[in-house]
């Protein structure tokens, strides 16, 4: 399954290249990063299939997209998301909420698709990070620690609360609504800071 997977990604990942102009077998190659082999495999496929197709240029071969091309489904959200921010660019007033909305949405649907669109709005509106050298890892699990600390001490006071016969309501709320929303943030982050903090809260009870 994986190795269908990914010679179907490497196929797509050529067509979006002929979408971006014509090129010759080196130009497809360095941009897509296949070996020689490899990129001559899936050149044969996608001309068999229609797909694609060639005009000499010496004795250079020059590939380009036929019509059939825009009908596979990568191309198709390659171009979606292409779409999706030109329509930012021109309609939008309120555009970097837009930008952020609709790139959480297009990656639901499809990464590559969230790509082509972010990558537009890069080269429309680029904005610049400064790089500095620190621990991200570090930086992420003090954080985390943070975070904890904040819920022991919500957690002891309600239980504080409850020792003096007061049932403390809303700091429960307030106590699950935090721990959910934590919950999602580190969940959202993925290995190995989801188990991190898994592994924390386990026991974390009022």
């Amino acid at each position: 399954m994986y190795q269908k997977e990914e010679y179907q990604r490497n196929n797509t990942r050529i067509l979006i290249e002929l979408v971006k102009g014509e090129k010759d077998f080196q130009e497809l190659k360095d941009a897509v990063r296949l070996s020689s082999p490899s990129l001559s495999i899936h050149i044969k496929d996608l001309y068999e299939r229609k797909l694609i197709d060639f005009r000499r240029d010496g004795r250079r071969k020059i590939y380009f997209l036929k019509e059939n091309a825009y009908k596979e489904q990568g191309v198709k959200l390659y171009l979606l998301g292409v779409m999706s921010a030109f329509r930012v660019m021109r309609e939008s007033k309120r555009f970097w909420s837009e930008v952020g909305k609709i790139a959480v949405q297009l990656f639901i649907l499809d990464p590559d698709c969230a790509t082509s669109f972010l990558s537009a709005i890069a080269k429309y509106k680029p904005v610049f990070i400064e790089l500095k050298e620190e621990n991200i890892v570090e930086e992420i699990y003090l954080k985390m620690m943070e975070d904890y600390s904040q819920l022991i001490e919500m957690r002891d006071s309600i239980n504080e609360l409850e020792s003096r016969g007061t049932t403390p309501e809303k700091l429960k709320r307030k106590f699950e609504n935090r721990l959910k929303d934590l919950k999602d943030i580190y969940i959202s982050l993925g290995p190995p800071f989801s188990y991190r903090w898994l592994s924390m809260v386990e026991k974390l009870e009022y």
